[in-house]
């Protein structure tokens, strides 16, 4: 072999060790593309995620309020229980005052009472007056007649 041959050789086995080192690239490159590929896939699923994520946020938001509006209907519905209340104090005070009037009216009918009876003893005390005032007449008649015998 001459020497240029033996130098072209060496040239080309140069050539040929860079196309490796290339295909080696160009195989790193693929790999790189494919990762590049998944991770655009990834960032998808990212996406959808984050929106996710969001409507957690707002259906736990939204089941707190619905929480605050059940405890304000149960608030609502003993407000109006207590209302009930009240207004069944309101009837049951009226009832105490009716009865503390007829509890005055019965006092002053017991006293109507006892005055009645004291009348009905006066009256028979007078009767028996009257009695005694007759007796008294018939006796002076009785002294009349005495003296006149």
């Amino acid at each position: 072999m001459t020497s240029e041959t033996v130098s072209r050789l060496e040239v080309t086995s140069e050539t040929v060790s860079q196309l490796e080192v290339t295909s080696e690239t160009v195989s790193q490159l693929e790999m790189t593309s494919e990762t590049v590929s998944s991770l655009e896939m990834t960032s998808e699923t990212v996406s959808p995620l984050e929106v996710t994520s969001e409507t957690v946020s707002l259906l736990e938001m939204t089941s707190e309020t619905v929480s605050h509006l059940e405890m304000t209907s149960e608030t609502v519905s003993s407000l109006e229980m207590t209302s009930e209340t009240v207004s069944q104090l309101e009837v049951t005070s009226e009832t105490v005052s009716q009865l503390e009037v007829t509890s005055e009216t019965v006092s002053q009918l017991e006293m109507t009472s006892e005055t009645v009876s004291h009348l009905e003893m006066t009256s028979e005390t007078v009767s028996s007056l009257e009695m005694t005032s007759e007796t008294v007449s018939q006796l002076e008649l009785t002294s009349e007649t005495v003296s006149q015998l």
